[in-house]
């Protein structure tokens, strides 16, 4: 073989050497990225999941969502249909959770009355998101003012259970045991009322005896804890205010230690922290015990 024919096929052999190298440097080059197109499918794609979501929102179905409400990370909804046109129309309601049916739309609700309106209203066509509210605990509230009187419906989905009562300042605050205090309604034509325990769990209820069998009128909202509940009231024409066990004695009279709540209290491991200020003008924080004793008091952390 000729020298130029060994050369002439080196040369060839190189070329096919460097065109291999070069060949597997571009497959493997991490600069080669999606092109422009493709990034604007992907955001598309995300954008389209996301407005998909949102449109299959179940209440957006419906024709009110009359209330909302978060229980840890679970997200209630109230809602209501109306079926016809006044006077024969019917109504439906529902409860939806995290986006779920939990009570399915039916005309049997504990709002509605045997007529399909809804209780105690003034004008069965109107629906108002004011009568409604959720609690706490997945508790709703549904309120009603007719001839003057403040009656309402505490009911709770998850147990079916439900009672016509008389708000208390229109507020309720829950323990963790899903209690409330409110009136009992006895006779609504008499104001027969008596301040009850509703238990929202089991569907018992417990009248509060004591200084509270009597007329009163509440001036301040009530709280429960470790069987203990506080009250601002005029009772029988006298003014209380402290803290009562559940059968209405009372534990605390705030008018006899000279403090009061004006700064705000707490229930913690059975006991009641109390914050006032002292005649210098010092803000200090009380420690009660059940029985009424005070058992350490120091200077409040927050002045």
């Amino acid at each position: 073989m000729s020298r130029k024919l060994i050369s002439l096929l080196l040369a060839i052999c190189i070329l096919l050497c460097l065109s291999a190298c070069g060949t597997t440097e571009t497959s493997n080059n991490p600069t080669n990225t999606p092109s422009e197109s493709q990034t604007d499918t992907t955001q598309d794609t995300a954008e389209s999941a996301i407005s998909e979501e949102i449109e299959t929102k179940l209440s957006d179905s419906c024709d009110m969502l009359v209330c909302s409400g978060n229980n840890g990370d679970d997200y209630y909804e109230l809602v209501v249909n109306q079926i016809d046109a006044y006077p024969e129309s019917t109504f439906e309601f529902g409860v939806i959770k995290n986006n779920e049916w939990f009570v399915n739309m039916s005309p049997n609700s504990p709002f509605i009355d045997e007529n399909g309106w809804w209780k105690w209203s003034d004008d069965e066509n109107t629906i108002s998101s004011d009568n409604f509210s959720y609690i706490s605990n997945g508790c709703f509230l549904y309120r009603s003012s007719r001839y003057g009187n403040n009656i309402g419906i505490m009911y709770k989905p998850e147990t079916s259970v439900f009672f016509e009562i008389r708000p208390i300042d229109d507020i309720f605050e829950i323990d963790a045991s899903d209690r409330f205090l409110a009136y009992d309604i006895h006779n609504s034509v008499n104001y027969d009322y008596q301040l009850t325990l509703f238990d929202m769990n089991t569907g018992s209820k417990k009248v509060i005896g004591g200084v509270f069998k009597d007329y009163f009128y509440a001036d301040k909202t009530y709280a429960i804890s470790d069987d203990i509940f506080y009250a601002r009231c005029n009772i029988t024409w006298n003014e209380y205010e402290g803290f009562y066990d559940l059968n209405g004695n009372i534990i605390i009279d705030l008018r006899e230690t000279g403090y009061s709540t004006s700064y705000g209290y707490v229930f913690e491991n059975g006991k009641i922290i109390l914050t006032d200020y002292n005649d210098s003008g010092v803000k200090y924080d009380l420690t009660f015990d059940t029985s009424g004793n005070i058992i350490n008091q120091e200077k409040s952390t927050v002045q």
